[in-house]
């Protein structure tokens, strides 16, 4: 037969572990209550909103089409260049330490610290051994990307270059003409413009394999003008003498007004 003692450990003993039992009751319910309440309630939308953070979208601008003259002379067309871009500087500490020496033994780079993207070389060289050594550059320095640019060039003829007009980039990297025949033919010569979605990493890095092409982008169309070189050269050489002779007429008739001679 037990003692008084004994009964009244074994009571504490059960009151004991039925709270124990309760209180891990409870947490696991709770536990499973906020589990359910995000994964289920508000799965759908948390999922949403990772999406968002994660998945970019961009436009990828179509190659611009050339200007030529009625001969088939090239007036005005694309080039395509690359850039070594910082477009963002590493949280480490001393990470960050290591990587602004770096760019300041390599590159002697200094970034300012404000600016989101900075261009550390400008034009890299397109030969394979240079792109392999700057490719290498990137994967082992995730801030810094290879990035490719359309450069519009025209013939080197100054008193053509309102005529041939010039292009500047919109809010998406494509570039849309200003002025001259680039205004004048910009919807055929710009193409259509491709879209991409792509999800980033804690970098704002591409992953790779995660680049899903949306639309294509569609090449712009060669412009073939009716007159040749030589002719808009004439004409633009005409347009400069009639405009200093109406000038010179103005400041002549200017000075007259006021009494005075030429």
């Amino acid at each position: 037969m037990r003692s008084p003692e004994t009964r009244q450990f074994a009571e504490r003993f059960k009151v004991r572990t039925f709270v124990l039992m309760a209180a891990a009751l409870i947490f696991a319910l709770a536990a499973f209550a906020v589990l359910f309440h995000y994964t289920v309630i508000r799965g759908s939308e948390l999922k949403g909103e990772s999406e968002k953070i994660a998945w970019r979208e961009g436009v990828l601008p179509a190659a611009r089409g050339r200007i030529l003259d009625a001969d088939g002379v090239v007036l005005a067309w694309t080039e395509m260049h690359t850039d070594l871009m910082l477009h963002i500087l590493p949280e480490n500490p001393a990470r960050r330490k290591d990587f602004l020496e770096m760019l300041k033994r390599d590159f002697d780079f200094v970034p300012e610290e404000t600016l989101a993207m900075q261009c550390v070389v400008y034009d890299v060289p397109m030969d394979e051994q240079t792109l392999k050594k700057y490719h290498a550059v990137t994967e082992k320095w995730g801030e810094l990307v290879l990035r490719t640019r359309h450069e519009r060039k025209r013939v080197d003829y100054p008193a053509l270059a309102d005529v041939i007009g010039s292009c500047v980039e919109n809010a998406d990297g494509v570039p849309c003409g200003m002025n001259g025949f680039e205004k004048k033919y910009d919807e055929a010569l710009a193409g259509s413009a491709g879209k991409f979605r792509v999800m980033l990493d804690r970098r704002k890095k591409w992953f790779p394999g995660t680049l899903k092409m949306m639309r294509s982008p569609e090449p712009g169309k060669d412009v073939k003008l009716d007159l040749s070189l030589k002719k808009l050269l004439e004409n633009a050489g005409i347009f400069v003498a009639f405009f200093a002779v109406v000038c010179y007429a103005l400041i002549v008739r200017a000075y007259m007004e006021r009494g005075q001679t030429v």
